[in-house]
């Protein structure tokens, strides 16, 4: 996460020592920006957007702002010292102003391990700004003057200072922050459309150098093509193919409130300057009041849009696309869907064949080539589908042939050292022709140098086929397919493979025989590779004449001279080629394109960056179509045509498709169709049931009238039942299938009385006393009980008296039962110890349960004195019935104590 260095000396010299950073307390974070202070502290920034003050490796102090509040919402990409502060900038779209002084001394108490500071100030650059870098002008007039660059997509100019009078930021230029995944030209004028995958789609005159317009998509853009003018005359047209598997038909059009009408001399001005390559005056910029409006939205496809071609008489449009299908459209002035082909995987790339009208070419990611011919106007009338099913194809599928290439190569070079050898020895024997000695020597040196040279011949095969065992022979995926554009072979197109197969450009043909598919490439040729990145793929390719552009994923764009051999089958050498790189070493080229005039080269890739290029090659070499004389004055035409000037203004927008889980043209139509046998189904189901109603009311009829008849005219129900078998059957096939509903749904019948089960044993069965509240009506008192769980069996058969002890009880309630028998019968009072005994508790009150027990205890012998007292009474107050009665009394205690200590519920009370 951070590592701190230092020179240290050793005995061989200055070396760098590291120490890893601890954290210790404070979370691990990532730290992109860092600044040392001039003592030797660092302040660092933290992913959750505080600083981090450390000294010797630790972390002294983390840093806050007031009431624990982040210095950043975000990573903190820049910290910067300068004149006493310190600056700081983050993806919260905020450049703040910190007291060097204040963070220096920063020091953390016991209580609070945060230090809180507030910064002196703060800009805010604009919403939804993502500050990446922060870089000083220097300028000695203007030192707080600052670029700083927006991960969303521009460059801007701060005025970082503390002073109230201090400029508001300004963006100097916008630009992609994704992948450029998508590139096309104007046919007639200098003008290109980008779109990359943050959303952005950007016009550009690049002669110029110019920004026409820049707009921001609600997804994605993956592929880009400018309508050419069969399809739009005034070659304002864009076609979109974004990641949610939408394409977009944008126009060029004015701004309903531009302040500027150009005149007819002003775009003829324009238009000359774009033919020529002048530069535009600064004032020019703000004069194009440009914007992409949309004009149709369709959703052929339900992942992103990888590919999207014109055919040759621009009549047809093809998308291919990632959900593995080609969708083809027809053009007349607008896009009607014609309908779609299924393929083996992922569509790579199309191409119409240059030969033909309507025969496309679609390359898989898995291999799996072929060549389509596609309908003008199908019959979808009553369809069901937009599948075409009918479709004419041809395949290819494509399998490796690397290691056989590589095997033949080093044949070849082990065969070349060799000869160079038998030369070698030739040219050595050769001056000993006149020695017959000499010629026998040299006889034998030969005979020895061939068997030598056939050993290592052999040694190298066998190593050669020890090495190729361990290689791994996966195939890669293919990148792009193209025709060869070669009129004596039309069916042969090239193909370019990542992966293991990368280095190489692999030719292939579509085999007429009705019976087997071509796997294999008929030929391959080498790609000259970089000594540094061997084997570096080409991930986008551009066959324009005799030259051949290409981009690799190396960020290397390169132009070959495609030299053709002879026969029927096309062969191409790269022996000759230039090569400039250009985008990121860790970049692929996604695109390159051609200027209509051929003058420049285009390329754009995964680091976000479009280059311009001038090319300088020989345009006699060129398409046919990049002619200089007779179309310059219709380019111009066409420019003039598509000059922001000329543009329409107020142009109707369509309502977009925002949801990216909204229905394809494929599954519209599913569901269009669904809905329509829904209908039907309903529709029949009405018809029928109006059907039995009718029947019923003439049933009713008939029956009412049967009963208003006489008794003995009248019809038994029996009767009316037309078959009892039928009754029989409909109410076995009731019964049928309630069973099936009970078997459905008895899992989760099951599974519900388990949850109740479960949910009645923790919250009902388990508790032994409620929550109970007793509020008083006349005063503010309340009494309340706990709620108590009930004890485990195990706590509840500790608590029960053992055999033992319900064996003495028993026999200590029966003897003083026996003895209050006697005093009754004797007529005198019962002992003292027996009426102590009469009123103690039982033997158990001793195992923890006194208090219960001796309740108990003093309820019996109260009601036995309560007796006694009530007798007395009755009897006049004589003293012997009075002695009687409480002999009778206590014969009842004993009898009750006695049972209860036999039954065990004086030691449960």
């Amino acid at each position: 996460h951070i590592r701190f260095w230092k020179m240290a000396t050793t005995f061989t010299g200055l070396k760098l020592q590291g120490e890893i950073g601890r954290f210790g307390r404070t979370e691990i974070s990532d730290i992109c920006g860092y600044v040392e202070l001039p003592d030797g502290k660092v302040v660092s920034g933290a992913e959750w957007g505080n600083m981090l003050l450390w000294d010797g490796g630790l972390i002294k102090v983390e840093i806050s702002m007031k009431g624990k509040k982040a210095c950043h919402q975000g990573m903190i990409e820049e910290v910067f010292l300068e004149e006493g502060e310190l600056i700081t900038a983050a993806h919260d779209g905020f450049v703040r102003m910190w007291d060097f002084e204040t963070i220096d001394t920063a020091d953390f108490d016991e209580d609070n391990s945060v230090f809180e500071v507030e910064p002196i100030a703060e800009i805010k650059v604009g919403p939804d700004v993502k500050l990446k870098t922060l870089s000083k002008i220097g300028d000695p007039e203007l030192p707080s003057l600052w670029f700083a660059q927006d991960a969303a997509g521009a460059l801007w100019k701060l005025d970082i200072s503390t002073l109230h009078t201090r400029k508001a930021p300004e963006r100097m230029a916008t630009f992609h922050s994704g992948s450029v995944r998508g590139l096309d030209t104007c046919p007639a004028a200098h003008f290109a459309c980008s779109a990359a995958s943050d959303g952005s789609v950007r016009v550009q005159n690049y002669a110029t150098k110019l920004l026409v317009c820049s707009e921001k998509m609600l997804s994605g853009g993956t592929a880009v093509v400018w309508a050419p003018p069969e399809v739009d005359e005034k070659l304002t047209t864009v076609l979109l193919g974004c990641a949610d598997g939408v394409v977009r038909v944008m126009v060029l059009s004015k701004k309903s409130n531009a302040q500027f009408q150009w005149t007819s001399q002003t775009l003829a001005g324009h238009c000359d300057d774009v033919l020529r390559q002048r530069t535009l005056p600064p004032a020019a910029s703000k004069l194009l009041d440009v914007q992409l409006t949309l004009k149709q939205a369709l959703k052929p496809h339900t992942k992103p849009v990888t590919a999207m071609t014109f055919n040759q008489d621009r009549t047809l449009l093809a998308t291919g696309s990632e959900d593995s299908t080609v969708f083809l459209f027809n053009v007349d002035g607008g896009f009607s869907a014609i309908g779609y082909v299924e393929m083996p995987s992922a569509v790579a790339s199309l191409q119409w064949k240059p030969t033909a009208k309507a025969v496309l070419l679609a390359c898989c990611v898995d291999g799996e080539c072929a060549e389509l011919v596609a309908p003008q106007k199908p019959s979808l009338e009553g369809a069901e589908s937009f599948c075409l099913e009918d479709v004419d194809v041809r395949r290819f599928t494509f399998t490796s042939i690397k290691q056989r290439l590589r095997k033949e190569e080093e044949d070849a070079r082990i065969a070349a050292e060799e000869e160079e050898k038998r030369k070698a020895r030739e040219a050595a024997t050769g001056d000993d022709d006149d020695d017959e000695d000499g010629e026998d020597k040299g006889k034998d040196k030969e005979e020895k140098a061939e068997g030598g040279g056939k050993d290592e011949k052999d040694d190298a095969a066998q190593e050669e086929e020890e090495e190729v065992e361990e290689i791994d022979t996966s195939q890669g995926k293919v990148l792009f397919g193209r025709y060869a554009d070669s009129v004596s072979s039309p069916d042969t197109f090239i193909l370019s493979v990542g992966g293991y197969d990368a280095g190489y450009l692999y030719h292939c043909t579509f085999s007429d025989a009705a019976e087997g598919t071509p796997e294999e490439p008929f030929s391959a040729s080498p790609v000259p590779q970089i000594e540094e990145s061997k084997d570096t793929p080409l991930t986008t390719g551009y066959i324009s004449g005799q030259f051949f552009f290409a981009g690799t994923c190396g960020g290397i764009l390169r132009v070959y001279e495609i030299s053709a051999g002879d026969g029927e089958k096309l062969t191409m050498s790269f022996d000759s080629h230039w090569s400039l790189s250009m985008h990121d070493a860790a970049a692929a080229v996604n695109h390159v394109g051609l200027s209509f005039d051929g003058d420049y080269l285009l390329s754009v890739g995964t680091d976000s960056n479009f280059f311009v290029y001038k090319f300088n090659g020989d345009k006699t070499k060129l398409e046919e179509r990049i002619s200089k004389t007779a179309e310059v004055e219709l380019a111009r035409q066409r420019a003039a045509k598509a000059a922001p000037g000329a543009l329409e203004e107020d142009v109707s927008r369509v309502r977009d498709i925002d949801d990216p889980s909204a229905y394809s043209i494929e599954e519209a139509k599913q569901k269009a169709e669904n809905d329509r046998r829904v209908r039907l189904a309903e529709k029949k189901k009405l018809e029928a049931r109006r059907g039995v109603e009718l029947l019923r009311r003439e049933f009713r009829a008939l029956f009412g009238r049967d009963e208003s008849l006489p008794g003995h005219m009248r019809l038994s129900k029996l009767d009316f039942q037309m078959d009892p078998l039928i009754q029989k059957e409909v109410e076995d096939t009731v019964q049928q299938k309630i069973e099936q509903i009970h078997e459905e749904f008895a899992w989760e019948t099951e599974k519900t009385e388990r949850q109740l089960e479960k949910l009645r044993k923790k919250f009902k069965v388990n508790i032994e006393t409620e929550h109970t509240v007793l509020r008083a009506f006349d005063r503010k008192a309340e009494v309340s009980t706990y709620r108590l769980l009930r004890p485990d069996d195990d706590v509840i058969a500790l608590a029960e008296p053992t055999s033992d002890s319900k064996t003495s009880s028993d026999k200590d309630a029966q003897s003083r039962g026996v003895e209050a028998a006697n005093a009754q019968t004797d007529g005198s009072q019962p002992s003292e110890a027996t009426a102590a005994r009469s009123t103690a508790p039982g033997p158990s009150t001793a195992s923890g349960q006194s208090g219960a027990s001796g309740g108990s205890g003093e309820r019996v012998s109260g009601r036995a004195v309560d007796g006694a007292t009530e007798d007395q009474a009755k009897a006049g107050g004589t003293t012997n019935a009075g002695q009687a009665r409480a002999g009778d009394a206590a014969t009842r205690s004993g009898d009750s104590a006695a049972s209860l200590a036999s039954s065990g519920n004086l030691d449960r009370a």
